[in-house]
């Protein structure tokens, strides 16, 4: 399998849709917009590489992402980061600092209860980035934690917890 074939507009509707919600064909045909025979084909080719888990549910076939496949976590990666630049709240946070985001929704194996970890390397103190931080998780609907940071606190989390320092340092740079 091309990943273009798996990458098409169609497929990537239903994937994200899956990524939020499992669903059957008909729910994740209503979702999209697509017809069912549609999301079935999608479906199909997500089976073959097997990407999702099917489980009966009275007289319907329930469909989730199987979340330990790579390429699932790497595309929800992808789907999350996008989510993240596309959100007008970012563009506001972007003014006052770097951002970097890290932890499972950066990795791409977040649920629907993860919150998204955000550091913010500011000389601002988290008290003014309240609402900014406020109307992303509005954007975003989850919690977002972030670690507001300025260059001499980052020093000092280099000495005293180096593992962690170089997650972050190592997180995605938005």
């Amino acid at each position: 399998m091309t990943l273009a074939k798996l990458c098409t507009a169609h497929n990537l509707a239903i994937f994200s849709a899956l990524s939020e919600e499992e669903g059957s064909i008909r729910e994740l045909a209503e979702r999209t917009g697509s017809s069912p025979a549609k999301v079935l084909q999608a479906i199909k080719l997500f089976k073959e590489q097997g990407l999702i888990n099917e489980r009966k549910q009275k007289n319907r076939r329930v469909i989730s992402l199987k979340q330990t496949h790579p390429l699932t976590r790497q595309l929800k990666a992808l789907f999350n980061l996008d989510q993240m630049l596309s959100a007008k709240s970012i563009k506001a946070l972007k003014k006052v600092g770097e951002l970097r985001l890290y932890g499972s929704y950066a990795e791409g194996s977040d649920d629907a209860e993860s919150d998204v970890d955000l550091l913010i390397l500011t000389a601002k103190s988290e008290m003014g980035l309240r609402p900014r931080l406020r109307a992303l998780e509005k954007e975003l609907g989850r919690k977002v934690s972030a670690l507001v940071m300025n260059d001499k606190e980052m020093e000092k989390l280099k000495a005293g917890d180096p593992e962690f320092a170089n997650r972050l340092r190592q997180a995605t740079t938005l």
